[in-house]
């Protein structure tokens, strides 16, 4: 365990720094003993007396939550069998210390869906903000579209604009489809307001890049950069989970560490902080610029680029502390 550092050389000259640190998940641990009762039938026959028939599989297809035959199955929820916590903590006996790149960007970003209101949604939307109920601005609104068509096939409607806005809200109202309605309008001149909104739905997950230039100045340096590059690689790959009994199939995945990032200058901590992150993405060049490699075959210079993304979105309250 260990942590890496680059610039080894001449660590005074620049003062800003960013730090990396795994975050290790400890999962909820299960009571395997108690997951028997999943596969067992009301009757007492267990299911897994028919694995070894030829039926087995569709043994297992037909219990539930598998889609089969439910009454006949004594399902024991899995939430029941949980018998320790989950635990989660910054492993600081690793991590690396890299100086702090230019251009660290903070991009905010919110997903809004576009919606039309339309002519009776909007009056019903002006309704409500004024202090109506729900249902009687949406009747109101629903109540002046008919009373404008109403108006021009009696004749009593006198403006000429509202007469073509209302003939062509009449045209969409028509079974003429949707060519003969645009026909209408294009003739007349006149189109309905779609009334559009911006309508908010969910915060998006913040994303942060970072780009290194290492170059070695020494055999040491670089023998760092080499742990530097193979600590980010080896942190973002998950582990998997095989098969008991020596045949060594990888039938699923632990999830990989989170890291913790801290931006710092001079030792006080700067800039926007960053929720706990997974690495996505580590885009790694050897020798960029030039084709040198050490004595011992190690390269000159080493880019790379790391790809973070938070584990949750933000709310306003993360924004207070800092995030």
């Amino acid at each position: 365990m260990a942590t890496y550092t680059y610039p080894l050389e001449r660590q005074d000259d620049y003062k800003g720094r960013i730090t990396f640190r795994p975050i290790v998940y400890s999962p909820p641990e299960v009571n395997t003993s108690g997951l028997g009762g999943f596969f067992r039938r009301g009757s007492g026959e267990g299911l897994a007396s028919r694995f070894t028939e030829t039926g087995a599989f569709e043994a297992i297809q037909t219990a539930e939550p598998f889609g089969g035959r439910g009454p006949d199955i004594d399902i024991e929820p899995v939430g029941d069998q949980i018998v320790q916590a989950s635990n989660e903590f910054t492993d600081r006996s690793k991590g690396v210390i890299l100086y702090l790149p230019t251009a660290f960007i903070v991009n905010d970003q919110m997903n809004y869906e576009q919606l039309n209101l339309g002519p009776i949604g909007a009056t019903a939307e002006a309704g409500m903000k004024a202090g109506q109920g729900a249902m009687g601005a949406l009747a109101r609104g629903a109540g002046q579209a008919a009373s404008s068509m109403v108006g021009l096939l009696t004749g009593s409607v006198t403006d000429q604009r509202a007469a073509r806005l209302a003939a062509v809200r009449l045209a969409q109202a028509a079974p003429i489809g949707e060519t003969g309605a645009n026909a209408v309008g294009s003739a007349l001149g006149v189109a309905v307001n779609p009334n559009t909104r911006a309508l908010f739905r969910s915060v998006g997950l913040r994303e942060f890049s970072f780009s290194f230039q290492l170059i070695a100045s020494s055999a040491n340096e670089a023998d760092e950069i080499e742990r530097i590059v193979k600590f980010f690689r080896e942190e973002m790959y998950p582990d998997t989970i095989n098969i008991p009994g020596g045949l060594n199939v990888p039938v699923g995945y632990e999830f990989p560490n989170k890291f913790e990032i801290v931006i710092d200058y001079n030792n006080t901590q700067v800039g926007t902080r960053i929720l706990p992150s997974f690495l996505r993405s580590a885009q790694v060049t050897y020798n960029p610029n030039n084709m040198g490699y050490h004595r011992d075959g190690k390269p000159s210079e080493v880019s790379m680029t790391l790809s973070f993304g938070e584990s949750k979105t933000l709310t306003k309250q993360d924004i207070r502390d800092g995030y």
